[in-house]
């Protein structure tokens, strides 16, 4: 009978132990389970705080393409000069819709199949008015340039891909990146 005692009162402490062992394994899984949920929480914050900024960051290259921002040319007055202008002047509509039809062309566009650069006879054009305006001005030909990217968008109503491909292209002519076929098309000119 001693030993049933005995062996009753050891089965008894193990089975305490094992409960108080099974008691704490309960409370760290619990730990743990409350601290992978608060985990899982600040990541789905930090997802939240991206997804924020990646649409900050997307308004800001936006903001960044939109012209208005290189200068003041909110100002209706300098509007209505610039399309007075464009009015009268036969050779600078050429450049604006020589511009606008390059714009449309890409990223499956509006205009058709215009090409990946201008044709000889409209960057021949283009870098004429630049010049023809730079000198009128005392402006850089970038600053012309940037002007008849936004009086182009402005008259067109272009969209984020075709002002940064207008953008883009019409710098290249102000930058002298034509200026072989500019010289290549003059030489046929003279002939």
């Amino acid at each position: 009978m001693a030993d049933l005692w005995k062996e009753h009162d050891y089965l008894t402490s193990a089975n305490r132990t094992k409960a108080e062992r099974s008691n704490r394994l309960d409370l760290d899984i619990r730990n743990k389970t409350n601290r992978s949920q608060a985990l899982d929480d600040a990541i789905d914050a930090k997802k939240q705080e991206v997804a924020g900024l990646s649409a900050k960051a997307d308004e800001k290259l936006r903001d960044f393409y939109t012209i208005k921002e290189r200068g003041n040319w909110q100002d209706p007055m300098f509007f209505a000069m610039s399309a007075y202008i464009y009015r009268i002047d036969e050779g600078l509509q050429f450049c604006i819709k020589a511009i606008q039809d390059y714009a449309y062309s890409g990223f499956g566009g509006r205009g058709g199949k215009h090409g990946d650069i201008f044709w000889d006879n409209e960057s021949f054009a283009i870098k004429q008015y630049l010049k023809m305006f730079a000198d009128l001005a005392s402006a850089t030909l970038k600053q012309v340039a940037d002007w008849f990217v936004w009086l182009a968008s402005t008259l067109g109503r272009f969209n984020a891909n075709e002002l940064r491909r207008a953008d883009h292209e019409v710098n290249g002519v102000a930058e002298s990146r034509y200026d072989g076929r500019i010289q290549k098309y003059q030489q046929g000119m003279s002939r």
